[in-house]
């Protein structure tokens, strides 16, 4: 079983990001590791807000995860402009097949990035 993993945000109804990210590697036989890059505000019908995850916390995580577990593949999903910086740093020389699924508003209408990011 390969281990996946997956940086993106936890949405807490579970349509997008962490937690559909999760289901669908489980469903495909593999194990998801997974680091929250945002956590958001929303419910099925609306975005409320959404705060990154502290920069210090994404790279220690980042860091040890891949120290420690060996990781077949990455899924980057919704990522702020700061925190892709530091995640495309540390990957910057690993050979890890890597995704990166941008996700730039919710379809419930926050927009997560802006034209000043």
């Amino acid at each position: 079983m390969k281990k996946v993993l997956i940086l993106s945000g936890f949405d807490p109804v579970g349509a997008a990001g962490l937690l559909l990210d999760t289901k669908v590697i489980t469903h495909t036989n593999n194990f998801p590791v997974a680091i929250p890059m945002t956590l958001t505000v929303q419910t099925f019908r609306k975005s409320y807000n959404i705060m990154p995850a502290p920069k210090k916390f994404v790279e220690e995580s980042l860091t040890k995860i891949l120290r420690e577990i060996k990781i077949s593949a990455v899924k980057i999903g919704l990522i702020t402009p700061e925190i892709a910086k530091i995640v495309a740093k540390i990957l910057k020389y690993k050979k890890i097949f890597t995704v990166w699924d941008p996700v730039f508003s919710a379809s419930a209408g926050l927009e997560f990035m802006t034209q000043k990011d």
